[in-house]
């Protein structure tokens, strides 16, 4: 699980109005993240993830520079 870490309100609002910049899609984009302030309604029930700490790290050194070279 990825998380990000925001000082400050003006931070993470920044950060959202980035990630909701992220589109996939060529003909008709559309956004890859979307952050919402509540779980949507049709959304099923959360279900915690714990991954074993070598499958996390794993994870994280393949996905997060692409993810921060998006953010760019």
């Amino acid at each position: 699980m990825q998380g990000f870490y925001c000082s400050s309100q003006e931070e993470f609002d920044g950060l959202c109005h980035r990630l909701n910049r992220i589109t996939v899609g060529d003909s008709k984009p559309v956004p890859l993240i979307e952050v919402h302030s509540q779980r949507p309604a049709h959304f099923p029930p959360a279900q915690p993830y714990m991954p074993s700490l070598a499958a996390a790290s794993a994870m994280a050194g393949k996905y997060l520079q692409a993810l921060v070279d998006l953010l760019k």
